[in-house]
């Protein structure tokens, strides 16, 4: 089942991250056509991507206390 905005070459997301605060960092998870043409998510990537969202969420959150820490120094 392909719908008006998606092809056969571009899935469509079930999600997307992009991190640019410190690095560059996309990820994306496709979806795919399941059982009787409806479109499921991998559970196994998206699992995977939830856990690299949490972890670059928490590593942005250190960096940035320590850059407060840093400026409430001086």
């Amino acid at each position: 089942m392909v719908g008006p905005f998606v092809s056969a070459e571009t899935p469509l997301p079930a999600a997307k991250t992009i991190i640019r605060l410190d690095g560059d960092c996309e990820a994306t998870v496709p979806m795919r056509e399941g059982p009787g043409g409806i479109l499921e998510v991998d559970s196994r990537l998206f699992e995977i991507h939830q856990a690299n969202v949490a972890t670059a969420t928490e590593y942005r959150a250190r960096v940035l206390g320590a850059l407060i820490g840093l400026l409430q120094r001086r």
